[in-house]
């Protein structure tokens, strides 16, 4: 077993522990949210895809075409509230791991819940038994140490092969911190191609930020002022 080269996404939730308890107080909705959780790492294996034609939001339609053509390209692995998730390195790939990212993200939050992330290049071993390799750790570093916020981060050693993927390089943005992140709300003019259910997320996610800068908690509180910084450039752009 040796070393591969390829892309790498680790992005975990913010406030996991608060999602999980949500499943143990809320005898009503634990369930919904409990497989809303399966359904995701389900639907980034390739069992089913999102369908984003429907105002139903967490609609799942049975994804049949290339799906053991989607399999040789991914790896995915989850534990507690982490994903890492590797593709094969080429133009293809780097698209849909910008994809990937976009969806968790916007997943997430139709559940209440925020994503923050890393996606670099680099050498590992990813199997259906582990994930080992400097390319993981570099990812994992990143995520913990310089995401920050609730964005995914880029590595200049992906950005480097990434550059030459014009289709969605709209999306990748340099924050203020200098860091490159995946613009997640222009993100989902790619990925809900129905109007409404893309308005039904941005009202959401207005609604979770305004709590969120109720939280007497100054921490807390920077990554909300962040998210209400960011929606308000998409929504200016619209």
């Amino acid at each position: 077993m040796t070393y591969s080269q390829r892309y790498i996404l680790f992005a975990d939730i913010i406030g996991f522990s608060k999602y999980i308890d949500s499943t143990v107080d809320n005898k009503r909705g634990s369930e919904l949210k409990i497989n809303a959780f399966a359904n995701l790492i389900r639907f980034l294996k390739g069992e089913y895809a999102m369908s984003i034609e429907e105002d139903t939001e967490n609609e799942l339609a049975v994804k049949e075409s290339k799906r053991d053509e989607f399999l040789k390209d991914v790896s995915i692995t989850q534990f507690s509230d982490s994903f890492i998730i590797s593709r094969k390195t080429d133009s293809y790939n780097i698209k849909e791991l910008i994809l990937d990212a976009c969806y968790i993200w916007s997943w997430g939050t139709y559940f209440e819940f925020f994503f923050r992330g890393a996606i670099t290049y680099g050498e590992i071993i990813h199997t259906n038994d582990f994930v080992f390799g400097p390319g993981f750790i570099q990812a994992y570093t990143l995520e913990s140490k310089e995401a920050i916020y609730p964005r995914i981060i880029i590595d200049n050693a992906f950005i480097d092969n990434f550059r030459e993927n014009n289709e969605i390089a709209s999306l990748i943005k340099n924050d203020d911190d200098k860091q490159y992140y995946i613009d997640t709300f222009s993100g989902m003019d790619f990925i809900h191609r129905n109007k409404a259910t893309k308005e039904s997320r941005i009202k959401r996610i207005h609604k979770l930020i305004s709590v969120g800068l109720e939280i007497n908690n100054n921490s807390i509180k920077q990554k909300y002022i962040w998210l209400q910084k960011k929606i308000a450039q998409y929504e200016n752009k619209l």
